[in-house]
Protein backbone atom coordinates (compact mmCIF):
# COMPACT_ATOMS: atom_id res chain seq x y z
CA UNK A 1 0.00 0.00 0.00
CA UNK A 2 1.42 3.22 -1.01
CA UNK A 3 1.51 5.78 1.52
CA UNK A 4 0.99 9.35 0.33
CA UNK A 5 3.97 11.62 0.07
CA UNK A 6 4.19 14.88 2.59
CA UNK A 7 5.64 18.09 1.92
CA UNK A 8 8.60 19.53 4.08
CA UNK A 9 7.51 23.10 2.69
CA UNK A 10 4.30 24.88 1.72
CA UNK A 11 3.18 24.56 -1.67
CA UNK A 12 3.23 27.60 -3.96
CA UNK A 13 6.19 28.31 -6.72
CA UNK A 14 9.38 26.82 -6.45
CA UNK A 15 11.35 30.22 -6.09
CA UNK A 16 9.32 30.99 -2.46
CA UNK A 17 9.83 27.32 -2.03
CA UNK A 18 13.53 27.43 -2.66
CA UNK A 19 13.78 30.99 -0.21
CA UNK A 20 11.57 28.22 2.78
CA UNK A 21 14.64 25.83 2.46
CA UNK A 22 16.79 27.98 2.60
CA UNK A 23 15.39 29.81 5.66
CA UNK A 24 14.80 26.99 7.59
CA UNK A 25 18.33 25.45 6.71
CA UNK A 26 19.70 28.77 8.59
CA UNK A 27 17.28 28.82 11.39
CA UNK A 28 18.43 25.09 11.98
CA UNK A 29 21.87 25.46 11.87
CA UNK A 30 21.92 28.93 14.41
CA UNK A 31 18.75 27.92 16.40
CA UNK A 32 17.10 30.88 15.43
CA UNK A 33 15.42 32.31 12.70
CA UNK A 34 17.55 35.40 10.92
CA UNK A 35 15.55 38.53 8.99
CA UNK A 36 18.81 38.07 5.74
CA UNK A 37 18.53 33.75 5.90
CA UNK A 38 16.08 34.31 2.15
CA UNK A 39 18.86 36.50 0.73
CA UNK A 40 21.08 33.86 -1.12
CA UNK A 41 24.69 33.87 0.02
CA UNK A 42 27.68 31.81 -2.00
CA UNK A 43 28.60 30.21 1.11
CA UNK A 44 25.08 28.29 1.57
CA UNK A 45 25.50 27.75 -2.34
CA UNK A 46 29.13 25.74 -1.16
CA UNK A 47 27.01 23.42 1.22
CA UNK A 48 25.19 21.98 -1.46
CA UNK A 49 27.02 19.24 -2.43
CA UNK A 50 25.49 17.69 -5.68
CA UNK A 51 26.20 20.04 -8.89
CA UNK A 52 23.26 19.51 -10.38
CA UNK A 53 21.01 20.71 -7.46
CA UNK A 54 23.77 23.81 -6.77
CA UNK A 55 23.27 24.66 -10.38
CA UNK A 56 19.22 24.59 -10.09
CA UNK A 57 19.71 26.67 -6.64
CA UNK A 58 21.69 29.25 -8.36
CA UNK A 59 19.29 29.45 -11.28
CA UNK A 60 16.23 29.57 -8.98
CA UNK A 61 18.11 32.73 -7.26
CA UNK A 62 18.51 34.05 -10.57
CA UNK A 63 14.91 34.42 -11.03
CA UNK A 64 14.44 35.44 -7.74
CA UNK A 65 16.84 38.41 -8.02
CA UNK A 66 15.12 38.88 -11.67
CA UNK A 67 11.81 39.31 -9.89
CA UNK A 68 12.47 41.51 -6.80
CA UNK A 69 13.97 44.04 -9.45
CA UNK A 70 10.79 43.83 -11.45
CA UNK A 71 8.26 43.78 -8.76
CA UNK A 72 10.37 46.90 -7.60
CA UNK A 73 10.15 48.28 -10.96
CA UNK A 74 6.30 47.74 -12.05
CA UNK A 75 5.69 49.02 -8.31
CA UNK A 76 7.74 52.46 -8.88
CA UNK A 77 5.39 52.60 -12.28
CA UNK A 78 2.11 51.95 -10.31
CA UNK A 79 2.81 54.72 -8.11
CA UNK A 80 3.86 57.09 -10.34
CA UNK A 81 0.55 56.56 -12.68
CA UNK A 82 -1.59 56.62 -9.48
CA UNK A 83 -0.26 59.87 -8.86
CA UNK A 84 -2.05 61.29 -12.05
CA UNK A 85 -5.40 60.44 -11.27
CA UNK A 86 -7.55 61.82 -8.36
CA UNK A 87 -8.57 59.61 -5.49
Amino acid sequence: MLTPVRRAFPPGPIIWQLAFIHLRTDEVESGKPTLDAISPTSAWLAKITEPGVRRRAEFYYQQLDALRSLRREVRRELLEESKKHRA
